[in-house]
């Protein structure tokens, strides 16, 4: 098979800008949660290794979701200790995509309450405020 019948390489990520976002540690990934993202997103290539037992990816339009699942690893494996959680990734190209998708997710887990903007300096932030307004 020659290179040309690969298609495009996955870079991990996705394709969507990632001016806005946020981030958050959580419970981990609830299968109610996983069905959600996976009508609402388009799901792209599982990894799993470091740093969750299994990684998920989705995204639409300028919106990527990335799902760090790190639970149920056996106890002898290294990453046990970082088990029992999720990491989320959220990213957008707007601060209104991220603020529609901080509203789409917020019931995923305690997504509300736990989110902090990593990009996007003062919109972000006022996502974050905005999503914690709403959950008190």
């Amino acid at each position: 098979m020659g290179l040309e019948e690969l298609g495009e390489p996955f870079d991990g990520w996705g394709s969507g800008r990632r001016d806005f976002g946020l981030a958050a540690q959580d419970q981990p990934l609830g299968q109610q949660d996983l069905a959600l993202l996976e009508r609402q997103f388009v799901r792209r290539p599982d990894t799993y290794a470091w740093p969750g037992r299994i990684n998920y990816r989705f995204e639409r339009g300028d919106q990527l979701v990335v799902v760090w699942n790190a639970d149920g690893f056996e106890p002898d494996d290294p990453r046990a200790e970082f088990g029992g959680q999720a990491d989320w990734w959220l990213y957008a190209g707007t601060a209104m995509s991220l603020a529609s998708l901080a509203r789409e997710l917020r019931g995923c887990g305690g997504l509300a309450t736990r989110l902090y903007a990593v990009n996007g300096g003062s919109a972000a932030e006022q996502v974050v405020s905005e999503l914690r307004a709403v959950a008190e």
